[in-house]
């Protein structure tokens, strides 16, 4: 399943959902999200699926700081690929 990013309304963060088991492409796109060092993700289990997660809580956050969060996450899903 190709990564793709969505929201979950009145819960303070977005997600990508990188699905599959521990130790799988979710793990390998947020580990690959690490080693490029741009942005931090943490992650976290919504429905049961494994995502990958930004919680931003900073008031200076710009629509560009969150674009590159999104920019990341794909490129390091290219990556993996």
């Amino acid at each position: 399943m190709p990564a793709r990013v969505s929201a979950i309304p009145n819960a303070g963060h977005s997600q990508t959902n990188s699905s599959g088991p521990p130790g799988g492409r979710g793990h390998a796109h947020q580990r690959e999200v690490s080693r490029r060092g741009r942005v931090y993700l943490s992650n976290a289990s919504v429905r049961g699926a494994f995502v990958l997660r930004a919680c931003i809580v900073n008031h200076r956050t710009t629509d560009a700081d969150v674009a590159a969060v999104v920019d990341e996450v794909l490129a390091a899903a290219a990556a993996t690929a």
